[in-house]
């Protein structure tokens, strides 16, 4: 009797090789000299020990989890639960419906599912498509989890809109597409012409569709007297917009402003937020749209046009004729605050309205940006007016050149597409832009939702505390800001990424402080609002269930948290996920004269043993080791001696081939030959 001891290394941990003739699933075992099996023996397998990976298994019960960017609901303050936030959770789940594959393999399908919940934000698109990066966490050679790194898009990112009609600016309506696109005297810039027919073209009203303002500090500049290219009168209003679509990009239902908008305001008149001159006075104004609950029974969410009080005495006809008279208005995003700046000709600047600054008092500030409006586009307006030619010029705009992930083929290289859908046809004439009735992108929440048939639901979004303004008795929100990048000496938003694997009731808006209507006397600000959040309340994060694949059994909140400014940030799962095995092992000697038979490939067969699904402890999956209790020798039919060497060892599927095993680290095989009895 011989007893064998083979492996494919003689090493652990950080210095084990695994490659070559030392792969754990077929290995070479060189001897120092030469080994002779005496004539008419057999050999069995007496024990195997090897790691093994396993596999995943994933279904609709653990596949579903959500994405939230903003500042985590369970957080303890002042501001409590989802109702004070203007974020939301917005549900993703891991690609590929009921698969079972290798960690290795999982991971392309959980960034898929990271990128669709990534989505709703386009600072956290990133430009670098090496993010979101999805990789294995590993600490050993024995699966421990993932390793998930995110990114933001900085301040740093600015790509202007290109001057032309239909891919750069777009009418907002059919009836309103006076308008003639070309470039200005500067790099970037783009002069929008009113000079058409108005009986036949109306107004000019367009959207720069090319690419989403970076809300990292940046700006939009509306130049309206140029001494260069003229002057856009005195009806205009310039400002930022969600997507809206004209009549021809989609149905007409569909087309204009918001849902919850339309019976005020026309897709022409709806901006989230703008500025235009009041030709009575002089003076400049400042809108947003904003939500305020009708004094009925269900407090059905209604809109308006919230015109911003308390601004600086300041007038178009100031300093007019000199170098210090205005001709520009600038808006500045900073993440969920805005900054409206009036700039003359000498580049002096004059703050119309600052809300970073914490403005208390809601009717002297605009909302909040928030998820319905994560994405903004500049969008410009001149209305009829008898002068023969009206311009205005786009001078400088900070756009963000994200790619679009087209999911049905697996491939983020696609250019940024408007709207939450791949475009189609180009419309004539080309002001009108192209189709929007491709896939979807699910980047735009808001404009997700509408191709979702949830226009009701966005309208409950934005019913929210920082939005409202029937909470006339509870100071307006406090925007979130920036911080400097500690990585590249520029700014990041101050919004964590929220990953939420399994149900959270302050995801779901819970608990509540209070169950009395809005507005009753004897309630504090803080629960009047807090008790808004009663016709708030939702299930969302009831469905998800990928705590386990995820690596986050336990606990249902992960936060990314980027409030030191520091890009990427990392992420690493807290437990390993559960692995199963479903694959059978056989071992097999090629270069020895084994007779066996696999039926199932209809072929004579070196394969010796069948390893089983669990060990001898009742493991699948990691280090496993096997001991049959009785032996299976199998005859070598060697008439003569046999003088080795070296011996192959190999661990094969049942077609025999030996790739895709889910070994990982040592193997070790022990036989024992003896004589045939």
């Amino acid at each position: 009797m011989t007893y064998l001891i083979t492996s494919n290394t003689q090493k652990t941990g950080s210095e084990i090789n695994t490659t070559g003739i030392n792969a754990p699933a077929s290995y070479v075992n060189m001897l120092s000299q030469t080994f002779e099996i005496e004539k008419d023996s057999e050999v069995a397998v007496e024990s195997i020990k090897i790691t093994r990976n396993g596999n995943l298994q994933i279904s609709s019960v653990n596949n579903k989890f959500g994405i939230y960017i903003g500042e985590n609901p369970n957080k303890i303050g002042t501001e409590e639960g989802i109702s004070f936030r203007t974020g939301f959770c917005v549900p993703t789940r891991i690609s590929g419906g009921n698969i079972t594959k290798s960690p290795t393999d999982l991971c392309y399908n959980i960034r898929e599912g990271l990128l669709q919940g990534l989505g709703q934000h386009p600072n956290f698109v990133p430009i670098d498509t090496a993010f979101p990066k999805v990789e294995l966490k590993n600490g050993s050679n024995e699966f421990q989890g993932f390793k998930y790194t995110f990114t933001q898009n900085k301040e740093s990112e600015k790509t202007p809109i290109p001057a032309t009609a239909g891919d750069g600016w777009v009418a907002s309506t059919k009836a309103n597409i006076n308008a003639t696109v070309s470039a200005s005297g500067s790099a970037g810039a783009v002069k929008l012409n009113k000079d058409g027919s108005e009986e036949l073209y109306g107004n000019l009203s367009v959207i720069g569709q090319k690419y989403p303002l970076n809300l990292a500090n940046g700006s939009v500049v509306f130049c309206f007297n140029s001494s260069l290219n003229g002057s856009a009168g005195d009806l205009w209003e310039v400002g930022l917009t969600r997507a809206t679509f004209n009549e021809e990009q989609v149905d007409s239902a569909l087309a204009g402003a918001p849902e919850h908008f339309k019976h005020k305001y026309s897709g022409f008149n709806y901006f989230d937020y703008s500025v235009r001159p009041n030709f009575i006075n002089g003076s400049f104004e400042i809108f947003c749209s904003a939500v305020y609950l009708e004094e009925t029974a269900n407090q059905t969410p209604e809109t308006f046009k919230h015109k911003v009080e308390g601004l600086p005495n300041v007038s178009l006809t100031q300093h007019k004729g000199t170098d210090k008279a205005f001709n520009r208005v600038k808006i500045i995003a900073q993440n969920e605050g805005l900054i409206f700046q009036l700039l003359s000709f000498n580049g002096s600047i004059t703050t119309l309205l600052d809300t970073t600054s914490g403005i208390t008092d809601r009717d002297n500030t605009v909302k909040p940006i928030g998820i319905s409006n994560f994405y903004l586009y500049p969008k410009v307006n001149i209305l009829s007016d008898p002068s023969a030619s009206c311009i205005m010029v786009i001078d400088g705009y900070d756009g963000l050149n994200i790619p679009s992930y087209r999911f049905s083929q697996h491939n983020n290289n696609a250019s940024f597409q408007y709207g939450g859908r791949f475009r189609g046809e180009a419309l004539t004439p080309s002001l009108l832009g192209f189709k929007c009735d491709g896939d979807l992108t699910y980047q735009d929440f808001y404009a997700t939702s509408i191709w979702r048939g949830e226009s009701g639901v966005l309208s409950i979004y934005e019913s929210r505390y920082p939005f409202n303004y029937t909470f006339t008795n509870v100071n307006a929100h406090t925007p979130k800001g920036l911080n400097g990048c500690a990585t590249t000496a520029t700014q990041v938003l101050d919004r964590d990424i929220i990953i939420v694997s399994s149900k959270d009731d302050a995801i779901n808006g819970e608990p509540f402080l209070s169950t009395k209507k809005i507005g009753e006397a004897d309630l504090t600000p803080f629960q009047t609002a807090q008790a808004f959040q009663l016709s708030f309340r939702t299930s969302i994060s009831n469905r998800f269930g990928a705590q386990n694949i995820l690596g986050f059994e336990n606990v249902s909140v992960q936060e990314v948290v980027f409030t030191d400014g520091v890009i990427p940030k990392t992420k690493e799962s807290k437990t390993a996920p559960k692995m199963i095995s479903n694959k059978s092992l056989f071992v097999r000697l090629p270069d020895l004269p084994v007779n066996s038979f696999n039926t199932g490939k209809g072929s004579v067969s070196k394969i010796l043993y069948h390893m089983p699904r669990f060990d001898n402890n009742g493991n699948e999956v990691g280090g496993l080791y096997f001991q049959p209790p009785e032996r299976l020798y199998i005859p070598l039919n060697n008439v003569e001696k046999i003088r080795l060497n070296n011996l192959k060892v190999e661990l094969c599927n049942i077609d025999e081939t030996n790739g895709n095993t889910d070994l990982v680290g040592q193997t070790i095989v022990c036989l024992d030959i003896r004589r045939r009895r």
